[in-house]
């Protein structure tokens, strides 16, 4: 049984990297992407985010790869559905000592994490 899922894998990756590149490269752009998401409350939406950044980040490689495209647009849906889950929170709040770090980035010109 391990054979088999060793060779399910192997070919599995091997089909992943035709379409997306190294897994380096990919998983340095979603890194990159995801880290201007580390302040999103909740976690579910955080991670609903976050998962639209590793679409992206195989976008950069193949943009005309119509299924990231699809799942991107169901990662939304699924962060309006956290979302609906705890309206009383507002989820994408930034703390005054965030706001004054990412108002000096755009002065600077500079993107960056808060």
């Amino acid at each position: 049984m391990l054979d088999k899922f060793d060779a399910e894998i192997k070919t599995i990756t091997e089909r992943r990297g035709e379409v997306y590149g190294h897994p380096a490269k990919d998983f340095s752009i979603a890194a990159d992407l995801m880290r201007h998401f580390d302040h999103v409350e909740p976690p579910a939406l955080r991670h609903a985010l976050r998962m639209i950044c590793v679409k992206l980040a195989r976008l950069a490689t193949t943009p005309t790869h119509l299924d990231s495209y699809v799942d991107i647009v169901g990662y939304a849906r699924t962060a309006v559905m956290v979302m609906d889950a705890a309206p009383a929170a507002d989820p994408l709040s930034l703390t005054q000592e965030e706001r004054d770090f990412l108002d000096a980035q755009r002065k600077d010109g500079k993107s960056a994490k808060p």
